[in-house]
């Protein structure tokens, strides 16, 4: 795994870093992730071959493109992304947004949420609330808290280490496999909880909790819900 303080690449099993002598274990534990659970995934756990339109279904899953950004047939009802809008790589985290809101911003904060009071129902596909529709047109949209809750229930959730990021490895019943980095979140001008948690939007409001909120699916290094 690599040494989050000066980079270098240690082989699994060891505890200390080669170079500086950090304690990788409590480099596993400060970033919230439970050494029972710990993986090391090599590059060939996240790398899906591709393959033409027609599609074939194997360990790796059905991979194909939809507007030229690739997704993996899990088995599932929908199909998934095989990075997060606004990323290349699985690792990668991506751009991160308001809920309701389709561009990116240089301050999160409730003072400037343009969704804030929205009186509205499911927002997936409505390329003016749902920035994967607006981005990456196609058929491409936020997943419903009920795409979510299957995507708990039917897969296998894996804690691990990707190219040296941390989240989830989610193998669905076809074989097939995404990652989900622990992204972490926008707090006003500020990244926070990158490699420790991760918060995902939903397209569903939560109309319990006033307008202007949404479901979502959130993971840290114990649990996720």
């Amino acid at each position: 795994m690599k040494c989050i303080k000066c980079k270098t690449e240690n082989q699994r099993g060891v505890n200390f870093c080669v170079k500086c002598g950090t304690d990788l274990k409590e480099q596993i534990e400060f970033c919230g992730i439970d050494p029972e659970h710990y993986k090391d995934s090599t590059d060939e756990d996240f790398e899906p071959m591709v393959y033409p339109i027609e599609g074939m279904l194997c360990n790796d899953g059905l991979v194909d493109h939809i507007n030229g950004h690739r997704f993996v047939d899990l088995g599932l009802s929908v199909k998934w992304s095989a990075t997060n809008l606004g990323a290349t790589a699985p690792q990668a985290f991506g751009s991160y947004y308001a809920w309701g809101e389709t561009k990116v911003k240089d301050s999160y904060k409730l003072s400037n949420s343009i969704a804030a009071g929205l009186e509205v129902d499911c927002i997936k596909g409505n390329k003016e609330y749902d920035a994967a529709r607006l981005e990456w047109g196609g058929t491409w949209r936020m997943p419903t808290i009920e795409e979510i809750m299957e995507l708990r229930r039917v897969c296998s959730w894996v804690r691990c280490v990707y190219k040296g990021v941390y989240g989830v490895k989610i193998t669905g019943p076809s074989g097939g496999r995404i990652f989900l980095p622990a992204a972490g979140y926008r707090l006003e001008e500020s990244l926070r909880g990158a490699g420790d948690v991760a918060y995902y939007w939903t397209s569903t409001p939560e109309k319990d909790e006033g307008n202007g909120r949404a479901k979502m699916l959130y993971f840290d290094g114990n649990r996720h819900k």
